[in-house]
Formats: structure tokens, C-alpha cells, sequence
């Protein structure tokens, strides 16, 4: 990876305006704290339809961005990799060929002078400053060539374009501007900055099971907070596993709604944790 010291000013201009919304939404609470049927200022009805589209959202990201079409976790039909792809586009996670391209790369070198989003350069830079700069891959076109071959990625913008409007839009018809402000712009910074915080927390505190030899770690916070994703070292050990979460109480909602869609038969062949089918093996030859 090679910065260009240019200043991607279209994503800071965004995302300053976006971070610049939860002052908004503090002000507004806080102008209408204590009313009938509110909490924290907002209706139940909003904060309803915050969570749901963190939710929806957040799984775009984790079971459609990240673990379907960067790792190949397991396979689906072309209608459900439409709905991943529009879904990850709702919370404004760019293009698939480069958020793809920069978590492989992160993979590949990871917490080295390739990793994009290292916190050894600083925890900020880790969980956002990395990406409000221009910056070249010298090898882009290799790490993405299998995802770039699909027609529907290499024109997604449009899709784009109609997913992020659509995540601000629906908020807004349903609880007017209350819900554009908070289910709309705040959800949308909420779920980047929880996105985030797996690249930034998620290689500086908590447990580390297994030797990968880089900082990822294990954090039951960022598990809750990012559907699963918080247990990084395992992900890190295994990245083809669909599954992040191996302990029976680990946080990792992802692979649930991955267990259910398996049953409904949405997807199939799923890639589990190689020390699974090590013990599987094992226990069969036994």
C-alpha cells in the first residue's frame, strides 16, 4: 500500500457530517427529554426502527461483505448475493472490490507496513484516519480478480446509490425527521464506527487464544455490538470459517441467522472452523 498524502475529500467531507449528526441527535434528545412515550427524547418507534436497520445493516456487512464475499464462507443464489450487496450498501461501505481488496490485504500482512488499518500506526489511524487518505495497491487487480469477474460488482454503484438512499429515505417516511436523524445519518455513523472498532479495539485489547502472529483478539463487547465480529483472533486463525463465534456463549448473532438461512436452505456449504472438522475426523476414525 502506498499513500498518496492526498486528502480523500469526498469520504472525510462524509464522514464528518455524519459524525456531526450525533450532536444533532444529542441536542434533539435532549429537547425533548421526558416526553410521554420517548426515550432519550426519541419515539419508542423510532429507536425501533434504529435497531432493525442496525441490524439488517450491520448483517450486510458481516455475513455479506466480510464473510460471503471476501472470505467465501459458504454459497448462496444470486438473488441473496443482490440482497448482501444492497444491504452492506446501506450503511455506506463503499464498493465491494475495494473493501474487499483492503481485508485481504489486511489479512495478508496484517499489523505489518501492508496492513491499511494497523493501530501499531496509532488507534485512531486504525479505527478511521487510514481511509480519509488516497492511497494506491500496486496489485489491486490480483487481489480481486475472482470478485471482479461478477458483472453485478463491477457495476454496483448504481445499487449503491439507491441503497444509501433508500436507508435514509424509508426512516424518514415512516417517523419523519426524527427518523432520518436518528434510524437515518446516526445509524448509518453507528454502524461504521462499530465497523471500525473491530479493526482498531479488536487488534489492541483483549484475549488471544490462538498464535496468528499479528494482534487480533477475542472481545465478547465488540462481538454484541458487531454481530459477531468481534471474536478476530479465531477469525484471524481460520478466515475461511463462516463461524467466528466457537464457544456456546460466545456473541457471534451472525452465526445464528447463518444456522437458520442454512435450515430455510438459502445457503449451503458451509465452511466451518477447521478445528471443528479436525475433531470431527478424529472422532469418526475413533
Amino acid at each position: 500500500m502506498k499513500y498518496t498524502g492526498k486528502i480523500n475529500w469526498i469520504v472525510t467531507l462524509t464522514v464528518t457530517v455524519i459524525n456531526l449528526s450525533f450532536l444533532v441527535a444529542a441536542w434533539y434528545g435532549y429537547s425533548h427529554f421526558g416526553e410521554p412515550g420517548t426515550f432519550l427524547g426519541f419515539q419508542c418507534l423510532t429507536w425501533g426502527l434504529f435497531l432493525f436497520m442496525y441490524f439488517i445493516g450491520g448483517l450486510g456487512i458481516t455475513l455479506g461483505y466480510h464473510r460471503y464475499f471476501t472470505h467465501s464462507g459458504f454459497k448462496t443464489s444470486r438473488w441473496f448475493q443482490f440482497v448482501l450487496m444492497f444491504l452492506g450498501s446501506m450503511s455506506l461501505q463503499g464498493n465491494l472490490e475495494e473493501w474487499v481488496n483492503n481485508h485481504r490485504h489486511h489479512h495478508r500482512d496484517s499489523d505489518k507496513d501492508g496492513d491499511p488499518h494497523s493501530p501499531r500506526h496509532g488507534f485512531l489511524h486504525g479505527h478511521m484516519l487510514w481511509f480519509l487518505y488516497e492511497y494506491e495497491w500496486p496489485e489491486e487487480k490480483k487481489m480481486v480478480n475472482d470478485i471482479m469477474k461478477d458483472p453485478m460488482i463491477r457495476n454496483q454503484m448504481p445499487v449503491s446509490v439507491i441503497a444509501a438512499v433508500s436507508g435514509l429515505a424509508v426512516p424518514y417516511l415512516i417517523a419523519g425527521w426524527e427518523g432520518f436523524l436518528l434510524a437515518g445519518v446516526c445509524r448509518i455513523g453507528w454502524v461504521q464506527h462499530v465497523t471500525w472498532l473491530v479493526n482498531s479495539w479488536g487488534h489492541t485489547w483483549g484475549r488471544r487464544p490462538w498464535p496468528t502472529g499479528e494482534d487480533s483478539t477475542n472481545t465478547h463487547l465488540i462481538g454484541l455490538l458487531a454481530l459477531g465480529e468481534g471474536y478476530h483472533n479465531n477469525h484471524h486463525y481460520d478466515d475461511r470459517a463462516c463461524i467466528h463465534g466457537w464457544n456456546w456463549y460466545d456473541l457471534d448473532t451472525t452465526k445464528w441467522v447463518i444456522y437458520g438461512l442454512e435450515k430455510l436452505g438459502i445457503i449451503w456449504d458451509l465452511q466451518m472452523p477447521k478445528h471443528w472438522r479436525k475433531d470431527r475426523k478424529e472422532t469418526v476414525g475413533a
